[in-house]
């Protein structure tokens, strides 16, 4: 199955059971509102419209952002009439964000039992949260429900440069262990410096096995130069052993989740035996086909979340894609 597009999805009505729940985080960005949108315009009726809110993602840290995230909510609340409901908002790093929007999913549910479909927009939920809320909501929190995951990638990225420096690597699901060879699955993006400040907590621990790095680059990417860009970015980072690796990577096409899937789960019955650690550095819809094997194969995920953004981190809005 490959990727399709909300709006193909959507126009088939007949396949989208009622009644509908729509989550997402309202950010900075002008993307977060283009999935709502969309859905909007097709199927108006029948959807429990949720958001929320996270901070210290860069708003609080940018006058700007946070000023862009404001006027975006007040757009939300009068476009949908719901000025009075409440859009909570979340601490990023001083608590457990995913555990925090799992107990309002199951709120939502418990005050509208009778959803039929959910759909979880991730454009702007970092993976940090996401991924241990879907690991829950697969195995737990959708029981007969539909699921319907959509991103909206932006017409082009900013300069990486203006993140600013990250925090240390988080362990989002499953364990590390020790005793056997490491075979280090990272989907590369443009943050290369994010590549190597995990590679290098890889390599100090358990000193005395093998460790082999096998990275997965978005090819075809969005465009065709960021290919190019995600290879000359972490050949300048200047780690032999990386650079190695990156002369026979993983392709994988980057708005497609179920080609990662495949690919990883060949890769993954080809090691049995060794400790496999996924790291998703790369675009959103690669780190959910990387999910949903790590979820599988009870894999570790190991990633690393920026502290702040720039307001112009990514820019526009391009095609909107939905992998069901």
């Amino acid at each position: 199955m490959y990727p399709i597009k909300l709006e193909s999805l959507l126009n088939h009505k007949e396949y989208i059971r009622k009644p509908i729940l729509f989550l997402s985080c309202l950010s900075f960005e002008q993307r977060c509102k283009t999935a709502l949108r969309n859905i909007n315009a097709i199927q108006n009726s029948d959807i429990h419209w949720k958001f929320f809110r996270l901070k210290d993602n860069g708003s609080h840290y940018e006058k700007e952002c946070l000023s862009l995230q404001n006027d975006i909510v007040r757009e939300i609340r009068e476009l949908f009439g719901i000025e009075n409901q409440d859009i909570p908002e979340y601490d990023l790093f001083d608590a457990q964000p995913w555990e925090e929007i799992i107990s309002y999913y199951k709120k939502i549910i418990e005050d509208n039992p009778n959803i039929e479909t959910v759909i979880i927009d991730i454009t702007t939920i970092p993976k940090i949260c996401y991924f241990k809320f879907l690991k829950w909501l697969l195995q737990e929190g959708l029981e007969n429900r539909d699921l319907i995951i959509c991103y909206t990638k932006p017409e082009e990225y900013g300069d990486s440069k203006l993140e600013s420096d990250p925090i240390k690597p988080s362990l989002l699901i499953g364990n590390l262990e020790s005793g056997n060879d490491i075979l280090w699955i990272p989907s590369l993006g443009f943050k290369s410096a994010f590549t190597k400040i995990i590679l290098d907590k890889i390599r100090e621990s358990d000193r005395e096995v093998e460790k082999k790095i096998m990275p997965m680059i978005g090819f075809p990417a969005y465009r065709p130069d960021y290919f190019d860009k995600v290879l000359i970015l972490h050949v300048k980072e200047g780690d032999q052993e990386l650079n190695k690796s990156l002369e026979n990577p993983i392709l994988a096409a980057a708005d497609n989740p179920f080609d990662v899937y495949a690919q990883l789960i060949k890769i993954i019955n080809n090691n049995r035996g060794k400790n496999i650690i996924l790291s998703p550095l790369g675009p959103k819809p690669m780190s959910i086909g990387l999910a949903l094997v790590a979820i599988r194969e009870n894999l570790p995920v190991l990633t690393i979340q920026a502290r702040t953004y720039h307001p112009d981190y990514s820019k526009g809005e391009s095609l909107y894609s939905a992998p069901a």
